[in-house]
């Protein structure tokens, strides 16, 4: 029973995010400048606590291998999803300095 209240859990927090997400697009709350660095902020998050999970790994103080494998494969996920939005937004730019007016 325990692990169908983690699994509602989750889809709570999914769902949260997601109405957190369309209400800043449709009310014009944010910015592209405040939500980019919103995502950078989150992925130097992330990446410090990748780090502090391996830096334990180490030093020998973690007790779970695999907490810091699943840091680290975040830290990546989330640094290869700001580095695919930077491309998309250069190559919208792009597009837009060729246009002809």
């Amino acid at each position: 029973m325990n692990g169908i209240n983690s699994i509602n859990s989750i889809n709570l927090l999914n769902t949260d995010n997601q109405n957190t997400v369309t209400e800043a697009y449709t009310s014009g709350g944010e910015t592209f400048k405040e939500v980019f660095d919103n995502l950078i902020g989150i992925v130097n998050e992330t990446d410090s606590v990748n780090q502090t999970a391996n830096y334990d790994l180490m030093t020998g103080t973690l007790e779970n291998i695999h907490e810091a494998t699943a840091k680290a494969a975040e830290a990546d996920i989330a640094l290869r999803l700001t580095v695919q939005i930077r491309n998309k937004v250069v190559d919208a730019y792009n597009e837009i300095m060729r246009m002809q007016v």
